[in-house]
């Protein structure tokens, strides 16, 4: 799942206590659905709906993946029950796509480094950048401290 489907999970995930009150899903005239708590409009075409409540997250009965797994005992001698199974499935889903993600963002950052390095090798004069665009260019007494500096850098991020 790349980050853009993560979002739209996420941000579904967010809106469903929304819903989870609503007793009354419209569809309006001009097309759309919506759930609210009153009857229909007149216009709209509408049923009376029975929703489920949404466990919260804050829950403290609840057993979700989203909690921490130090903040949730888990005993190796009990059997799980299908829905412990199911959460712990989903965490170490999670956590794959995360340790996926963290691995791409090194990748990403050891290529950043290399560039930066690169560009102190070649580029006569080297200049920073400050936050009002303006170049403050290194002295060639400094050039050696700054490679050292970028050489650092890269062995840092891509070890």
């Amino acid at each position: 799942m790349n980050m853009r489907n993560a979002i739209r999970c996420l941000a579904i995930l967010l809106c469903m206590p929304l819903f989870a009150h609503a007793a009354y899903k419209c569809k309006q005239p001009d097309g759309s659905m919506s759930f609210q708590d009153v009857p229909c409009a007149p216009d709209a075409v509408g049923a009376k709906t029975a929703l489920q409540p949404v466990q919260s997250i804050n829950n403290p009965s609840y057993s979700g993946a989203m909690s921490r797994p130090s903040q949730r005992p888990q005993s190796t001698t009990q059997s799980k029950s299908p829905d412990n199974a199911q959460a712990a499935r989903y965490q170490k889903e999670m956590q794959a796509q995360l340790d996926e993600m963290k691995a791409r963002n090194k990748q990403q950052q050891c290529e950043h480094e290399r560039q930066q390095l690169n560009v102190v090798k070649t580029q006569r004069p080297i200049y920073t950048t400050d936050n009002n665009g303006d170049r403050h260019y290194v002295d060639d007494d400094k050039r050696a401290a700054t490679l050292a500096e970028h050489q650092q850098r890269v062995a840092d991020a891509c070890n």
